[in-house]
């Protein structure tokens, strides 16, 4: 996971118009549930929860989320895990 730090450099090279689809780790997706898109900027903080149910990162949301199934539907095997990401 990266520091508030890290991203926030990075969230100041990227506009948010440039970013299509986010691929991001499940298990940091479900032990945080909303917070990482409050950390990524997509909600402001305290509404990430409003953002999912809006339907944002769903398939054909405004912004999809881990639009390949992520790393549970490769099985999670170590090889096909490493080349996935």
């Amino acid at each position: 996971m990266t520091s508030n730090k890290q991203l926030q450099d990075l969230l100041e090279q990227v506009a948010r118009g440039d970013v299509d689809v986010v691929t991001a780790r499940e298990r940091l997706l479900e032990a945080l549930r909303a917070r990482p898109f409050e950390d990524l900027g997509f909600a402001r903080p305290g509404l990430g929860g409003k953002y999912i149910e809006s339907g944002a990162p769903d398939l054909k949301g405004s912004m999809p989320v881990n639009t390949s199934g992520g790393l549970k539907s490769k099985g999670h095997p170590v090889g096909a895990t490493g080349t996935a990401q």
